[in-house]
């Protein structure tokens, strides 16, 4: 083997000549992650061969045979070593080292040249400002317009654009203006006070200090807007029609929608006669005119109104509250759209109405004249009624894409005749399962017996669809055992488990084999490093119980237990002792090998020497929140106790 090892400032690259057979060869190596989401589960990145960017998952699926580790700057991040998943809330640093599949490193060694800083930024503080505006969305102010700034978009440190609420939250510390004859920034009301036509620049600053963020933003201020012109053809309405009601539109000089902002201009009605009235209640031919405030006309239509009490309905149709809502049975409650709403309108002497005064009965037979709303298909949609208003409804158990048609239907005798039809579209955006695999590239499911709750609780642990990419750019896993599995069965003949995800998500079933090892753990050998010399502790047959006599001031270097098979034990095990009826206090740490089968006490400080002659030490574990650990579990869950472990210290030596 040739190792070549070059560095830089920032990272260590190493060759190593592989055989020509290896598939993938990791040859070149550097961390790379510059910025991460404070608080935020990030999965560290490293570049290989100058040419990928992975993560520990992506890496060790391509480069078969590789492991990865991760080296920080601070212990707070230590349980990532081994999955470069993190959750910062302060600036580190860290180096990627990998092992390949004959064992070799790289680089072979760790410098202070391979670690990369990261910054860990705040997601909702920007770093950039790209876009001021109006909060009026105009691209001018008139005077004494009530209008402030907005940001329209900004970056944080990870270069993605703040949310709108984020956005709605930014406020500049201070705001200077180029000409405060036009226009300036009143601190106290937050407001733009604009005093006089011309163009203004304003340079306004976000945040203090070196953080601040200067943006420059120029705006004309035009004269105050006044009413000038409308827009309005003759119409034909029912009698009793409110005038706001009216279809017609006013524009100020600036060619601004005022409609609204009934201040800005005057309506006047004059009935056939020329009388000036206050409404259009009667059936007549009325003139509407709107003028300015200081009277001036603006233009004038026609307005013919009808009787449409008692009148028949010639017609219906459903007009559709909001084009854009689309019912969608997402599984995700916040992104599923259960309901939509339709307002039923009917003509009457050629004039389209609110239909509010119509009955609509609820037979489900239809037995009896009259007027029904009906869904073709209530496993889809049900539909209710009121004063004019249709609610849809997507059914409860509607758990894909379907479509179905609300009819509006008048019933006399044995005819039925529908009136109006509405195709209602339901979408289903829940994301489809398409492949569910082991994880690790486990090829069978190992478990300790096969128990439903059992192969459960196993199944959660060990099933993946991969990741996806969440608003933080995380990958994150796409499978959620609990709200996307419908049923498994456990086929004892050929040890496998069916599982059904629910319809909703694709309705796929997958397969999966079993393992079942029903054979609990057990302590092989108890083994302590006394003054050099390895003492075999004596195990109990019957009880399990493990007794060690050690001699007095004798020091115990190391404890090593041996397992039957591997054990799976908390992260941060603790080894406490107790002297006879003392307090229990830290004995030392214990780490569990690669494996799982061996694990390794060291004591802490002076903790190893028996300096109390005739003492009983009880050992106990916790783990790393202090709570006791009773079991060893192994890899398909079978549990053993703990067993009683004590050592004996022999009597003072005599002088």
């Amino acid at each position: 083997m040739i190792c070549n090892h070059s560095s830089n400032l920032k990272s260590t690259y190493t060759n190593i000549w592989y055989p020509l057979n290896y598939e993938y060869i990791a040859r070149l190596l550097s961390a790379i992650t510059a910025t991460i989401a404070k608080n935020a589960p990030t999965a560290l990145k490293f570049l290989v061969n100058n040419k990928e960017e992975l993560t520990k998952s992506e890496f060790e699926e391509k480069y078969e045979g590789y492991t990865v580790n991760f080296l920080f700057n601070t212990s707070a991040l230590s349980s990532s070593k081994t999955t470069g998943n993190v959750i910062a809330s302060s600036d580190f640093k860290y180096a990627v080292q990998v092992t390949d599949p004959e064992g070799n490193k790289l680089p072979e060694t760790v410098t202070t040249a391979d670690y990369v800083t990261v910054k860990v930024a705040d997601a909702d503080t920007p770093v950039s400002i790209d876009t001021v505006g109006l909060s009026t969305e105009l691209d001018y102010l008139t005077i004494n317009a009530d209008v402030t700034f907005v940001v329209t978009s900004a970056k944080n440190a990870l270069g993605e654009e703040l949310d709108e609420d984020v956005l709605k939250t930014l406020e500049p510390s201070k705001v200077v203006s180029s000409n405060t004859k036009v226009a300036y920034y009143d601190t106290a009301t937050k407001k733009i006070v604009a005093r006089a036509a011309g163009t203004v620049t304003f340079t306004l600053i976000y945040g203090e200090g070196t953080n601040a963020i200067t943006v420059e933003y120029t705006v004309e201020v035009k004269e105050t807007g006044v009413a000038t012109s409308i827009e309005a053809s003759n119409q034909t309405v029912a009698a009793g029609t409110a005038v706001t009601a009216l279809d017609f539109k006013v524009f100020d000089q600036h060619g601004l929608d005022i409609t609204s902002n009934n201040a800005a201009y005057k309506v006047v009605i004059k009935d056939s006669e020329g009388l000036v009235v206050g409404d259009l209640e009667l059936v007549d031919t009325y003139t509407v005119t709107i003028t300015d405030l200081e009277d001036k006309v603006l233009g004038s239509f026609n307005v013919t109104t009808v009787d449409v009490q008692g009148s028949e309905y010639e017609s219906f149709s459903f007009v559709e509250d909001d084009e854009e809502t689309v019912l969608d049975v997402n599984a995700d409650p916040a992104l599923a759209v259960k309901t939509k709403t339709l307002t039923v309108k009917g003509v009457k002497s050629g004039v389209t109405v609110v239909a509010d005064d119509l009955t609509i009965k609820s037979d489900a037979d239809m037995a009896t004249d009259g007027y029904y709303l009906v869904s073709s298909d209530e496993e889809v949609v049900t539909v209710g009624y009121a004063a004019g208003t249709v609610t849809i409804t997507t059914a409860d158990s509607l758990n894909k894409a379907a479509t179905a048609e609300v009819q509006l239907i008048k019933v006399a005798g044995d005819i039925q005749e529908v009136l109006a039809t509405y195709e209602v579209v339901v979408n289903n955006t829940t994301p489809v399962i398409d492949t569910l695999t082991l994880k690790d590239k486990a090829t069978s499911i190992l478990v300790k017996d096969s128990e439903t709750a059992t192969l459960e609780a196993k199944l959660k642990e060990v099933l993946t669809a991969g990741t996806k990419k969440n608003e933080s750019d995380e990958d994150v896993e796409i499978f959620d055992y609990d709200s996307m599995v419908e049923s498994i069965t456990f086929i004892p003949g050929n040890n496998i488990v069916e599982v059904k995800v629910q319809d909703i998500y694709g309705g796929k079933t997958f397969e999966f084999n079993v393992t079942i090892d029903d054979v609990s753990p057990a302590i092989k050998s108890f083994v302590a490093t006394v003054d050099g010399v390895a003492k075999r502790a004596t195990i109990d047959e019957e009880t399990g119980a493990i007794a060690l006599e050690v001699e007095h001031n004798s020091v115990t270097e190391k404890i090593v237990v041996t397992f039957s098979e591997a054990v799976v034990l908390p992260e941060g095990i603790i080894i406490n002792m107790s002297v006879g009826d003392a307090e229990a206090v830290e004995y030392g740490t214990a780490t569990l090998s690669e494996d799982g089968k061996v694990l390794t006490v060291t004591p802490t400080g002076a903790n190893g020497t028996a300096g109390v002659a005739q003492a009983v030490v009880t050992f106990t574990l916790v783990d790393g929140e202090g709570h006791p650990v009773t079991t060893f579990t192994d890899l398909a869950g079978n549990e053993v106790n703990v067993p009683t472990i004590t050592l004996t210290v022999g009597e003072e030596a005599q002088a």
